[in-house]
């Protein structure tokens, strides 16, 4: 914050928007990973298993089938998507399941 900002909220008003992390919804949890923060829910007993959000970008064509899809100069457009690093360590896309959406046990994990 700028030196000497000071900000008040009523209690009631606070206590609704902010949550400590690691009492987070999935929508919540979702605004965050869109900031660049890595996500994961308290409850998973995977070690350093978290998601992150890699933003849409073109790469290089790499297979027979991507690259007829290539354009003229052999990048592939993809869209964003979420990512999570799993617990045997490869990255992996990544769709919540029914459980995560509903989960109020997501935090954010410092970099």
């Amino acid at each position: 914050y700028p030196e000497g900002y000071t900000s008040w909220s009523p209690k009631a008003v606070f206590e609704d928007a902010y949550k400590p992390s690691g009492e987070m919804t999935m929508g919540m949890a979702i605004e965050a990973v869109k900031q660049g923060y890595k996500i994961a829910r308290s409850g998973w007993n995977g070690k350093d298993m978290f998601v992150y959000y890699v933003p849409a970008n073109e790469y290089k064509a790499t297979t027979n089938v991507m690259k007829e899809l290539a354009s003229d100069d052999g990048l592939v457009a993809y869209n964003e998507y979420l990512a999570i690093r799993t617990v045997q360590g490869p990255v992996s896309t990544w769709a919540p399941s029914v459980n995560d959406c509903l989960a109020n046990d997501w935090c954010i994990l410092e970099s």
